[in-house]
Protein backbone atom coordinates (compact mmCIF):
# COMPACT_ATOMS: atom_id res chain seq x y z
CA UNK A 1 0.00 0.00 0.00
CA UNK A 2 1.10 3.67 -0.87
CA UNK A 3 1.90 5.69 2.05
CA UNK A 4 0.94 9.52 1.06
CA UNK A 5 3.00 12.18 0.62
CA UNK A 6 1.62 15.66 -0.11
CA UNK A 7 3.26 15.34 -3.29
CA UNK A 8 2.18 11.90 -4.22
CA UNK A 9 -1.56 13.08 -3.48
CA UNK A 10 -1.89 16.00 -5.27
CA UNK A 11 -0.24 14.09 -8.57
CA UNK A 12 -3.25 11.56 -8.10
CA UNK A 13 -5.58 14.27 -7.88
CA UNK A 14 -4.64 16.21 -10.06
CA UNK A 15 -4.77 13.15 -13.14
CA UNK A 16 -8.56 12.38 -11.95
CA UNK A 17 -10.58 11.80 -15.52
CA UNK A 18 -13.56 11.63 -16.69
CA UNK A 19 -14.35 8.07 -15.57
CA UNK A 20 -17.47 6.13 -16.50
CA UNK A 21 -19.69 4.94 -13.84
CA UNK A 22 -21.85 2.43 -14.11
CA UNK A 23 -24.57 2.33 -11.39
CA UNK A 24 -23.10 4.11 -8.95
CA UNK A 25 -23.44 6.50 -6.70
CA UNK A 26 -22.36 8.63 -2.73
CA UNK A 27 -25.82 10.07 -1.98
CA UNK A 28 -25.19 13.03 1.16
CA UNK A 29 -28.40 12.44 1.55
CA UNK A 30 -31.00 9.36 2.47
CA UNK A 31 -31.26 8.48 -1.24
CA UNK A 32 -31.22 4.90 -2.46
CA UNK A 33 -28.35 5.04 -4.57
CA UNK A 34 -25.75 2.44 -5.66
CA UNK A 35 -22.43 1.42 -5.65
CA UNK A 36 -21.16 -0.44 -8.16
CA UNK A 37 -17.60 -1.07 -9.40
CA UNK A 38 -15.20 1.38 -8.22
CA UNK A 39 -11.75 -0.43 -8.95
CA UNK A 40 -11.32 2.83 -11.70
CA UNK A 41 -12.39 5.88 -9.76
CA UNK A 42 -9.73 8.22 -9.36
CA UNK A 43 -7.44 8.07 -5.90
CA UNK A 44 -8.48 9.84 -2.71
CA UNK A 45 -11.88 11.20 -4.83
CA UNK A 46 -15.46 10.98 -4.18
CA UNK A 47 -17.68 11.38 -7.41
CA UNK A 48 -19.57 15.10 -6.57
CA UNK A 49 -22.90 16.06 -7.86
CA UNK A 50 -24.23 17.32 -11.14
CA UNK A 51 -27.36 17.01 -11.05
CA UNK A 52 -29.70 16.90 -8.47
CA UNK A 53 -33.45 16.46 -8.12
CA UNK A 54 -34.93 16.59 -4.72
CA UNK A 55 -32.65 13.94 -3.02
CA UNK A 56 -31.31 11.81 -5.66
CA UNK A 57 -27.48 12.65 -6.56
CA UNK A 58 -26.32 11.75 -9.95
CA UNK A 59 -22.60 11.68 -9.27
CA UNK A 60 -19.94 12.24 -11.62
CA UNK A 61 -15.57 12.62 -10.53
CA UNK A 62 -15.89 16.60 -11.35
CA UNK A 63 -18.03 18.96 -10.98
CA UNK A 64 -19.52 20.69 -14.10
CA UNK A 65 -16.99 23.30 -13.97
CA UNK A 66 -14.04 20.70 -13.85
CA UNK A 67 -13.25 21.59 -10.29
CA UNK A 68 -11.84 18.30 -8.07
CA UNK A 69 -14.12 16.56 -6.01
CA UNK A 70 -13.65 16.63 -2.30
CA UNK A 71 -10.96 14.29 -0.66
CA UNK A 72 -11.78 11.73 1.60
CA UNK A 73 -10.08 10.15 4.97
CA UNK A 74 -10.76 7.24 7.02
CA UNK A 75 -9.78 7.34 10.78
CA UNK A 76 -10.12 3.79 12.54
CA UNK A 77 -9.26 2.25 16.45
CA UNK A 78 -8.39 -1.51 15.18
CA UNK A 79 -7.04 -3.07 11.62
CA UNK A 80 -10.52 -4.40 10.40
CA UNK A 81 -13.42 -1.58 10.72
CA UNK A 82 -12.07 -0.61 7.22
CA UNK A 83 -14.75 -3.63 6.10
CA UNK A 84 -17.72 -2.40 7.77
CA UNK A 85 -17.57 0.60 4.96
CA UNK A 86 -15.64 -1.45 2.31
CA UNK A 87 -17.94 0.09 -0.82
CA UNK A 88 -17.45 3.60 0.55
CA UNK A 89 -13.96 2.69 0.54
CA UNK A 90 -13.59 1.55 -3.07
CA UNK A 91 -15.12 4.59 -4.09
CA UNK A 92 -13.18 7.23 -2.51
CA UNK A 93 -9.55 5.84 -1.88
CA UNK A 94 -9.59 7.70 1.11
CA UNK A 95 -6.12 8.38 3.19
CA UNK A 96 -6.32 6.05 5.97
CA UNK A 97 -5.37 6.62 9.68
CA UNK A 98 -5.31 3.45 12.04
CA UNK A 99 -4.56 3.83 15.84
CA UNK A 100 -3.48 0.92 16.81
CA UNK A 101 -2.05 -2.70 15.51
CA UNK A 102 -5.27 -4.51 16.51
CA UNK A 103 -3.15 -7.33 18.36
CA UNK A 104 -5.80 -7.96 21.41
CA UNK A 105 -4.58 -9.75 24.60
CA UNK A 106 -3.18 -12.18 22.27
CA UNK A 107 -0.69 -10.08 20.83
CA UNK A 108 -0.90 -10.40 16.87
CA UNK A 109 -0.93 -7.62 15.10
CA UNK A 110 -3.53 -7.78 12.43
CA UNK A 111 -2.41 -4.47 10.67
CA UNK A 112 -1.12 -6.85 7.70
CA UNK A 113 -4.70 -7.83 6.39
CA UNK A 114 -5.64 -4.30 6.67
CA UNK A 115 -3.15 -3.45 4.20
CA UNK A 116 -4.01 -5.75 1.95
CA UNK A 117 -7.62 -4.37 2.28
CA UNK A 118 -6.52 -0.69 1.31
CA UNK A 119 -4.16 -1.76 -1.26
CA UNK A 120 -6.62 -3.97 -3.39
CA UNK A 121 -8.92 -0.92 -2.79
CA UNK A 122 -5.92 1.66 -3.67
CA UNK A 123 -6.31 3.57 -0.56
CA UNK A 124 -3.06 5.15 1.11
CA UNK A 125 -1.72 5.08 4.81
CA UNK A 126 -1.34 8.29 6.83
CA UNK A 127 0.76 9.84 9.59
CA UNK A 128 -0.83 7.49 11.96
CA UNK A 129 -1.06 4.04 11.43
CA UNK A 130 -0.71 0.76 13.67
CA UNK A 131 1.59 3.41 16.03
CA UNK A 132 0.33 1.76 19.17
CA UNK A 133 -0.64 -1.69 20.66
CA UNK A 134 -4.14 -2.39 22.20
CA UNK A 135 -2.72 -2.46 25.86
CA UNK A 136 -0.59 0.77 25.09
CA UNK A 137 -3.87 2.93 24.43
CA UNK A 138 -5.55 1.07 27.54
CA UNK A 139 -2.55 2.59 29.54
CA UNK A 140 -2.73 6.06 28.22
CA UNK A 141 -6.36 5.79 29.32
CA UNK A 142 -6.23 4.46 32.79
CA UNK A 143 -3.08 6.98 33.22
CA UNK A 144 -5.55 9.90 31.56
CA UNK A 145 -2.49 10.50 29.36
CA UNK A 146 -3.43 14.00 27.81
CA UNK A 147 -0.01 14.58 25.85
CA UNK A 148 -0.58 11.14 24.09
CA UNK A 149 -3.77 11.84 22.77
CA UNK A 150 -3.32 15.78 22.27
CA UNK A 151 -0.23 15.03 20.14
CA UNK A 152 -2.72 12.57 18.21
CA UNK A 153 -5.06 15.24 17.62
CA UNK A 154 -2.24 17.76 16.57
CA UNK A 155 -0.66 14.97 13.88
CA UNK A 156 -4.28 13.87 12.58
CA UNK A 157 -4.89 18.20 12.21
CA UNK A 158 -1.49 18.27 10.18
CA UNK A 159 -2.42 15.88 8.17
CA UNK A 160 -5.62 16.75 7.56
CA UNK A 161 -4.80 20.40 6.62
CA UNK A 162 -1.42 19.75 4.56
CA UNK A 163 -3.94 16.68 2.18
CA UNK A 164 -6.55 19.52 1.47
CA UNK A 165 -9.23 16.46 3.27
CA UNK A 166 -12.76 17.37 3.28
CA UNK A 167 -14.31 15.61 5.40
CA UNK A 168 -13.43 12.84 7.77
CA UNK A 169 -15.26 9.10 8.28
CA UNK A 170 -14.35 7.82 11.41
CA UNK A 171 -15.65 5.04 13.98
CA UNK A 172 -19.03 5.76 16.02
CA UNK A 173 -19.21 6.25 19.70
CA UNK A 174 -21.24 2.91 20.93
CA UNK A 175 -19.90 2.92 24.16
CA UNK A 176 -18.12 -0.96 23.27
CA UNK A 177 -14.75 -0.29 23.39
CA UNK A 178 -13.03 3.13 24.70
CA UNK A 179 -10.58 2.62 21.69
CA UNK A 180 -13.21 3.13 18.93
CA UNK A 181 -14.85 5.94 20.91
CA UNK A 182 -11.38 7.66 21.79
CA UNK A 183 -11.27 7.79 17.34
CA UNK A 184 -14.82 9.47 17.65
CA UNK A 185 -13.71 12.46 19.87
CA UNK A 186 -10.39 12.93 18.33
CA UNK A 187 -12.22 13.16 14.71
CA UNK A 188 -14.72 15.40 16.29
CA UNK A 189 -12.16 17.72 17.98
CA UNK A 190 -10.10 17.37 14.67
CA UNK A 191 -11.99 18.64 11.60
CA UNK A 192 -13.01 21.79 13.93
CA UNK A 193 -9.45 22.77 14.09
CA UNK A 194 -8.84 21.97 10.36
CA UNK A 195 -11.85 23.91 9.48
CA UNK A 196 -10.62 26.58 11.58
CA UNK A 197 -6.69 26.76 10.43
CA UNK A 198 -7.54 25.88 6.67
CA UNK A 199 -10.33 28.62 6.62
CA UNK A 200 -13.00 25.95 5.06
CA UNK A 201 -15.41 23.79 6.11
CA UNK A 202 -13.72 19.86 7.18
CA UNK A 203 -16.72 18.07 8.16
CA UNK A 204 -16.94 14.17 9.77
CA UNK A 205 -19.12 11.35 9.68
CA UNK A 206 -19.22 8.47 11.62
CA UNK A 207 -20.23 4.83 10.96
CA UNK A 208 -21.44 1.47 13.30
CA UNK A 209 -19.48 -1.05 14.22
CA UNK A 210 -21.09 -2.58 16.69
CA UNK A 211 -25.06 -1.35 15.84
CA UNK A 212 -26.88 -2.35 12.61
CA UNK A 213 -25.14 -1.60 9.25
CA UNK A 214 -28.27 1.17 7.82
CA UNK A 215 -28.27 2.39 11.64
CA UNK A 216 -29.56 6.40 11.21
CA UNK A 217 -31.18 8.52 13.54
CA UNK A 218 -34.40 10.20 11.82
CA UNK A 219 -33.03 13.43 12.50
CA UNK A 220 -29.54 12.43 11.16
CA UNK A 221 -30.67 11.29 7.79
CA UNK A 222 -30.64 14.81 5.55
CA UNK A 223 -26.99 15.28 6.19
CA UNK A 224 -26.22 11.22 6.49
CA UNK A 225 -24.58 9.45 3.35
CA UNK A 226 -26.03 6.00 2.44
CA UNK A 227 -24.67 3.54 -0.01
CA UNK A 228 -26.07 1.20 -1.29
CA UNK A 229 -23.93 -1.31 -3.19
CA UNK A 230 -24.71 -3.25 -6.35
CA UNK A 231 -24.14 -7.09 -6.26
CA UNK A 232 -20.68 -7.10 -7.12
CA UNK A 233 -19.59 -4.59 -4.73
CA UNK A 234 -21.32 -6.36 -1.83
CA UNK A 235 -19.74 -9.33 -3.16
CA UNK A 236 -16.49 -8.29 -3.46
CA UNK A 237 -17.01 -6.60 0.62
CA UNK A 238 -17.99 -10.01 1.91
CA UNK A 239 -14.70 -11.35 0.21
CA UNK A 240 -12.59 -9.18 1.92
CA UNK A 241 -14.59 -10.22 5.29
CA UNK A 242 -14.31 -14.15 4.31
CA UNK A 243 -10.45 -13.43 3.68
CA UNK A 244 -9.75 -11.42 6.77
CA UNK A 245 -8.07 -14.28 8.87
CA UNK A 246 -8.06 -12.67 12.28
CA UNK A 247 -11.46 -11.26 12.18
CA UNK A 248 -13.32 -14.83 10.95
CA UNK A 249 -15.10 -15.39 14.20
CA UNK A 250 -15.99 -11.55 14.09
CA UNK A 251 -17.46 -11.79 10.73
CA UNK A 252 -19.02 -15.41 11.32
CA UNK A 253 -21.00 -13.57 14.42
CA UNK A 254 -21.94 -10.61 12.39
CA UNK A 255 -23.41 -12.34 9.47
CA UNK A 256 -25.61 -15.00 11.89
CA UNK A 257 -26.22 -11.62 13.38
CA UNK A 258 -27.65 -9.25 10.55
CA UNK A 259 -27.30 -11.84 7.20
CA UNK A 260 -25.64 -10.88 4.62
CA UNK A 261 -27.67 -8.99 2.54
CA UNK A 262 -27.60 -5.98 5.64
CA UNK A 263 -23.93 -5.33 4.88
CA UNK A 264 -25.47 -3.96 1.00
CA UNK A 265 -26.13 -0.45 3.00
CA UNK A 266 -23.41 1.63 4.28
CA UNK A 267 -24.10 4.95 6.23
CA UNK A 268 -22.14 7.70 7.66
CA UNK A 269 -23.82 9.92 10.04
CA UNK A 270 -22.54 13.55 10.63
CA UNK A 271 -21.03 13.81 14.01
CA UNK A 272 -21.79 17.58 14.67
CA UNK A 273 -25.46 16.33 15.87
CA UNK A 274 -24.27 12.95 17.89
CA UNK A 275 -22.32 15.14 20.36
CA UNK A 276 -23.97 13.19 23.34
CA UNK A 277 -23.09 9.91 24.92
CA UNK A 278 -25.91 7.57 25.14
CA UNK A 279 -27.42 7.25 28.40
CA UNK A 280 -26.42 4.46 30.92
CA UNK A 281 -23.32 2.42 31.87
CA UNK A 282 -20.51 1.56 28.60
CA UNK A 283 -20.31 -1.73 27.36
CA UNK A 284 -16.68 -1.68 28.59
CA UNK A 285 -17.48 -0.87 31.72
CA UNK A 286 -19.25 -3.90 32.32
CA UNK A 287 -16.66 -5.97 30.49
CA UNK A 288 -13.68 -4.82 32.58
CA UNK A 289 -15.45 -4.82 35.84
CA UNK A 290 -15.50 -8.93 34.93
CA UNK A 291 -12.07 -8.91 33.47
CA UNK A 292 -11.11 -7.22 36.93
CA UNK A 293 -13.13 -10.06 39.34
CA UNK A 294 -11.80 -12.35 37.07
CA UNK A 295 -8.37 -11.43 37.70
CA UNK A 296 -6.95 -10.73 34.36
CA UNK A 297 -6.84 -6.73 34.69
CA UNK A 298 -5.74 -4.96 38.04
CA UNK A 299 -8.25 -1.79 36.59
CA UNK A 300 -11.45 -1.18 34.49
CA UNK A 301 -11.22 1.85 32.09
CA UNK A 302 -14.04 3.80 33.41
CA UNK A 303 -16.42 6.40 31.37
CA UNK A 304 -16.22 9.05 34.10
CA UNK A 305 -12.83 8.18 35.55
CA UNK A 306 -10.67 7.63 32.60
CA UNK A 307 -12.44 8.39 28.95
CA UNK A 308 -14.28 11.42 29.96
CA UNK A 309 -11.04 13.49 31.30
CA UNK A 310 -9.54 13.09 27.86
CA UNK A 311 -12.44 13.77 25.65
CA UNK A 312 -12.44 17.05 27.72
CA UNK A 313 -9.04 17.70 26.85
CA UNK A 314 -9.46 17.06 23.02
CA UNK A 315 -12.82 19.36 23.05
CA UNK A 316 -11.06 21.90 25.01
CA UNK A 317 -8.06 21.85 22.45
CA UNK A 318 -10.58 22.62 19.59
CA UNK A 319 -12.35 25.14 21.02
CA UNK A 320 -15.60 23.16 21.69
CA UNK A 321 -18.17 22.78 24.76
CA UNK A 322 -17.35 20.39 27.46
CA UNK A 323 -18.13 17.08 26.69
CA UNK A 324 -21.70 16.24 28.92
Amino acid sequence: MRSCSTRRVRACRSSATNTRFRSRGLAVSWAQLTVGDARHVPSATVPVTIRRTDHELNLSTRTPHGREAPKAALLIAHPGHELRVHGWLELTRPLTFVLTKGDGAAGHSRLASTTKVLTAAGACSGAIYGRFDDRRIYTALLDRDETLFLGLLDELVTSLVEFDVNYLAVDAEEGFNPSHDVCRYLAEAGVRMASRLSGRVVSGFDFPLVGPPDDCPEELRDDAMRLRLDDQALARKLAAAHNYPELQGEVASALERNGAEAFRVECLRPLASSGRRAAGRPFYEEYGKRQVEAGRYAEAIRYDRHVWPIRDSLWRRAGLDGPS
